[in-house]
């Protein structure tokens, strides 16, 4: 057994042995909307090549600002499949929180949950030059808004699909660059004590705390597991 798997490396293990078991659950309009571990490898890699299609460069950093939902996730892994690294942005976080942050972290993009968390990167936007796109998650609400860096999650993905169409192996030859001490999220503390400071996660650290927590915590196959933060 090998001494490490990342996060995108298991996702793509469980695809090839589980392809129809059930990997997400998200409920929308009070009805259970799951996902196959196959379905959830397609469209991280849909996401992936969509923002390479972006020019997303391996270890560019890209904000997600939303709340816990199952697009989080998928952004997330997304953006970790084409090498890029993870900044979550708190979503009850102001304008002027959100631009320290995003310019902190030298974004060039962000993903979005809803329209209240455009407004709060169009309003900061002159102050963000690496800025270069902002995908939104939900676009209701967002019909009128005609601004040349918005782009849904769904036109990346249907980009991104018809990238991997076109180049098959774009999305495994930036996937087959990562090394354990690549960066895989930037986490940053609360603020509590002075400015927000950003830390560093590793895929090799969280590597180390699935172990932790596997040892902990008593898990089987089919076992339900509530998310609760992203």
């Amino acid at each position: 057994m090998k001494s490490y798997y990342s996060l995108t490396q298991i996702l793509q293990m469980n695809a090839e042995a589980y392809p129809s078991e059930i990997a997400l659950r998200q409920k929308k309009h009070g009805i259970w909307q799951q996902q196959t571990w196959q379905d959830f490898l397609t469209v991280t890699a849909s996401i992936a090549a969509g923002l390479i299609e972006l020019d997303g460069e391996r270890g560019c950093h890209i904000g997600i600002i939303a709340e816990n939902c199952e697009d989080w996730v998928l952004a997330q892994l997304g953006v970790n499949f084409m090498g890029g690294v993870v900044c979550g942005v708190y979503p009850t976080s102001p304008s002027n929180e959100v631009v320290y942050l995003l310019k902190s972290a030298d974004c060039t993009m962000v993903f979005c949950e809803d329209q209240e968390q455009v407004d709060k990167v169009l309003m900061i936007e002159d102050q963000l030059p690496l800025l270069k796109h902002i995908i939104v998650f939900d676009p209701k609400g967002l019909d009128k808004y005609d601004h040349p860096k918005l782009i849904t999650l769904k036109e990346l993905q249907a980009s991104g699909y018809q990238a991997l169409q076109r180049k098959p192996d774009c999305v495994n030859e930036r996937h087959d660059q990562q090394v354990a001490d690549d960066t895989a999220l930037i986490v940053f503390t609360s603020g509590s004590t002075g400015l927000p400071k950003a830390a560093m996660i590793s895929y090799h650290n969280i590597w180390h705390e699935m172990l932790v927590i596997r040892d902990a915590i008593e898990t089987e196959p089919g076992m339900n597991l509530l998310s609760y933060l992203p």
